[in-house]
């Protein structure tokens, strides 16, 4: 009996070990899996040019030379979102009210003429599911279409329920009446040039 259980106590170590041998990545294959040879796969990162790059494009301390940054046309950045609490809650005390049909606008000129957009979007329009689609869509709109107002001013746009069950297209021509009628409501409290 006790040789029959040292038996298969050696035969589940011996599997166990064929299992885990099974598993371990194959030291010249890349992450395709694709075979290189010897001599390509001890030259690591540097290896034989499989249509990625040029050996030539590689600097001297083995990186490739920085591209040159394209400018976002249209970014949305930290810069001209409304990200802190105390933003909002001065947006909310002081800045002015436009209640539409599907959102709440709350502006607050600026002189700088720059244009900043925070966004809220409560549980009242739904699962998280719902509200995360609603943040995209507003997000994408306001991001194409925030010049439209032609004034400087924090933003925080409200969205109320049954916006979720608009598509992109109607959520992008009602943010760009919303911000046309806003820019001609503000445009005598700001000097934008």
């Amino acid at each position: 009996m006790e040789k029959r259980a040292r038996d298969e106590a050696d035969l589940s170590a011996e599997e166990a070990k064929a299992a885990a041998e099974a598993w371990i990545h194959d030291a010249h294959a890349d992450e395709r899996g694709e075979k290189r040879s010897q001599e390509e796969a001890g030259k690591g990162a540097q290896g034989a040019d499989r249509g990625v790059g040029s050996l030539s494009s590689v600097s001297s301390e083995g990186r490739a030379p920085e591209e040159p940054r394209r400018a976002k046309r249209h970014g949305f950045g930290r810069d001209l979102r409304i990200t802190r609490k105390r933003e909002y809650a001065k947006i909310y005390e002081l800045g002015e009210r436009f209640d539409k049909e599907w959102m709440k606008i709350l502006a607050l000129p600026r002189q700088d003429c720059r244009v900043r957009v925070g966004l809220t979007v409560s549980r009242r329009i739904g699962g998280a599911v719902e509200r995360n689609r609603v943040r995209r869509l507003l997000r994408e709109a306001i991001r194409l279409n925030r010049e439209k107002i032609g004034v400087g001013a924090d933003i925080v746009v409200v969205a109320k329920p049954g916006i979720a069950e608009l598509s992109y297209h109607q959520v992008e021509q009602l943010v760009i009446r919303y911000f046309e009628e806003l820019g001609k409501h503000l445009a005598h409290r700001t000097r934008c040039v």
